[in-house]
């Protein structure tokens, strides 16, 4: 229930998209949204990894390259959206 109203968000071009790849393997996907040019803010989330990566260091080191990639396109305030029950220490 979850999953296809966030994916469908994702499509509906009021998000930045992102495939995430594990190699040369497709594992997953991931957005940028709320871009608020003007406060140099977004929002990262709507995070969907396949089981194998999900969690652990793998999705560390995804959130901590999202969110060099925002700071390299001068963006100075990011919200980092969470799934009740997910903490990050980043």
């Amino acid at each position: 229930a979850h999953f296809d109203p966030a994916f469908a968000a994702m499509l509906d071009g009021a998000r930045h998209c992102y495939a995430i790849f594990d190699h040369d393997v497709l594992v997953g996907c991931t957005s940028w949204y709320a871009h608020d040019a003007p406060n140099k803010a977004v929002a990262i989330g709507g995070t969907f990894l396949a089981p194998a990566v999900r969690g652990g260091p793998f999705n560390l080191r995804l959130k901590r390259l999202m969110i060099e990639h925002a700071r390299a396109c001068g963006i100075v305030r990011i919200v980092i959206a969470l799934r009740p029950g997910i903490t990050y220490a980043i």
